[in-house]
């Protein structure tokens, strides 16, 4: 394993077998420059993995308090960009990356033990709230509203994108032989 600031273009572990980014690239200003970087460090029939959220739109979500929680999550998230991901098989291709393939997950927010947001909201909360962002009384009817069998909602969908280096002459594909 490499630790490094995969942004300092001078940061070249390459050839590597394997480059895996998980909820990182979308909060990064070069996250394009940073995903084609991230293809020239593969060796021939090496992966890129690239996994990140692609938020909902707010307008659409089916409980107010849910627009206002997650239009409230994103503006904390400045600089971040919660809808990259959906270039991720395009840049890849561009990046010279071959079979590339996706899957996507949604996240749910309430629907009682399957939720995943509570403890998100409930680690932005300071932020959220000092930064003005949401209510006392939102996150009130928020914590309220996921003891609600009923309240389900998907306000984000994680999207895996994974391209493959291509083999040199000869070289034949692991996945199909």
């Amino acid at each position: 394993m490499v630790r490094a600031d995969i942004t300092d273009p001078a940061f070249d572990p390459g050839p590597v077998d394997l480059v895996h980014a998980r909820f990182v690239l979308c909060h990064l200003e070069s996250r394009d420059a940073v995903l084609a970087r991230a293809a020239s460090w593969l060796r021939p029939g090496g992966w890129l993995v690239v996994t990140d959220p692609f938020q909902l739109p707010e307008d659409t979500a089916a409980h107010p308090v849910v627009a206002r929680i997650m239009t409230a999550y994103r503006r904390l998230q400045a600089g971040s960009d919660l809808t990259w991901v959906r270039r991720v098989p395009s840049l890849m291709g561009a990046a010279g990356l071959v079979d590339i393939e996706f899957a996507a997950r949604p996240a749910c927010m309430g629907n009682l033990d399957r939720d995943r947001w509570r403890p998100l909201i409930d680690q932005a909360e300071p932020a959220l709230l000092e930064r003005g962002l949401v209510s006392e009384a939102d996150l009130a009817e928020f914590r309220s509203r996921l003891l609600e069998p009923a309240f389900v909602d998907v306000p984000q969908i994680s999207l895996a994108v994974w391209g493959r280096n291509p083999a040199i002459a000869g070289d034949s594909n692991p996945v199909t032989g």
